[in-house]
């Protein structure tokens, strides 16, 4: 039996405005995204999602399709705090909550592994 290596691939994304001195952007309607990122473990360059000031709406959800098309491609997709944030900005931004919740209960977070190792 021919078993294929897993196929990883990484998302990060920074936001366009400034994250609240209290720490609690619940109430915040925008953040905004300026860039965004996916790299493969099985390709050089990653793809990039970039615009300025920031992403629009439509470019917002058609990063939402594209980690839709990685996950479809039998990558699992990983990121550092994507559950809290990552992937609640790109919701946010996208307006398509349901997808990004999707998203995020199927792919590895390694600061929630950390959290939980730590009893927190």
């Amino acid at each position: 039996m021919n078993q294929s290596a897993p196929k990883f691939a990484t998302f990060d994304l920074e936001i366009a405005r400034a994250f609240p001195d209290n720490g609690n952007w619940d109430g915040v309607t925008s953040l905004g995204i300026t860039c965004a990122a996916i790299g493969f473990s099985d390709a050089a360059e990653p793809t990039f999602f970039h615009a300025a000031p920031e992403l629009t709406r439509s470019a917002s959800i058609e990063l939402v399709r594209a980690l839709e098309r990685v996950r479809a491609d039998g990558y699992t997709l990983v990121t550092w705090n994507g559950t809290a944030f990552d992937f609640a900005v790109l919701a946010q931004e996208s307006a398509l909550p349901r997808e990004c919740a999707e998203l995020a209960l199927a792919h590895v977070d390694l600061m929630v592994i950390v959290t939980f190792l730590r009893g927190h």
